[in-house]
């Protein structure tokens, strides 16, 4: 029988949900290890949304088209938006919003 857990966060309202099969030998493990991928995913956002807002800047007052400058400047309001929200996200889990490893390239041009 399968069971579903629903874990609702407030602010940030984001959605995680858990399911878990008949399985009890290494259940915690597992579940430990799925909360530290989901947090080192949560990190990497957090640096990607920080190097595209540091991206952003400098091109919004570069751009001397009117309307390019406008849509440059929201779409840094919205990447600064994002990256307080995985901020917060982060701390409720306890975990360091600066810390970052890059695990995609597995030390690959570092």
């Amino acid at each position: 029988m399968m069971r579903t857990s629903e874990t609702v966060h407030s602010a940030p309202a984001v959605v995680t949900r858990v399911f878990t099969g008949g399985r009890a030998k290494g259940k915690h493990h597992a579940d430990q290890h799925l909360k530290d991928m989901y947090i080192a995913e949560l990190q990497e956002l957090m640096s990607l949304e920080g190097q595209l807002a540091a991206a952003l800047l400098p091109m919004a007052k570069m751009a001397s088209h009117p309307s390019l400058k406008e849509a440059l400047t929201r779409h840094l309001g919205q990447t600064q938006f994002q990256s307080r929200r995985l901020e917060a996200l982060l701390k409720e889990h306890g975990a360091n919003p600066r810390a970052h490893t890059d695990s995609g390239h597995g030390g690959a041009g570092q």
